[in-house]
């Protein structure tokens, strides 16, 4: 039995094709969705921490920090942006501290 691929093709090309970091999704670079996504990230880990969802004790909340500054920094990269490049580097690294500090059962600061 022969299956159909039709569906994995689009105007675009092959579904599996390599992503042009530059074309557009949405009317927005890949960089741009990138750095939407780390954003929307960013707040969303914070506004679950506000109405205690979640916790800084919880290593969720710091693996969402993570995701988020590495996004960003992703973003920045494309931008030129060394601000928020050196900004969201450590925003990172701290998070990412956090979380290998609450698996190793200690406490994060």
């Amino acid at each position: 039995m022969r299956r159909d691929l039709s569906l994995l093709t689009s105007k675009a090309g092959n579904l599996f094709e390599p992503i042009e970091m530059n074309s557009s999704y949405f009317g927005m670079t890949v960089y741009e969705l990138i750095g939407w996504l780390g954003a929307i990230t960013f707040i969303v880990a914070y506004f679950l921490l506000s109405i205690k969802v979640l916790s800084g004790s919880k290593s969720l909340y710091h693996i969402l920090n993570a995701i988020g500054g590495a996004c960003l920094v992703i973003n920045a990269i494309e931008l030129q942006d060394n601000p928020t490049f050196v900004v969201n580097i450590v925003w990172t690294v701290i998070a990412l501290g956090a979380v290998v500090r609450i698996k190793n059962g200690k406490k994060a600061a």
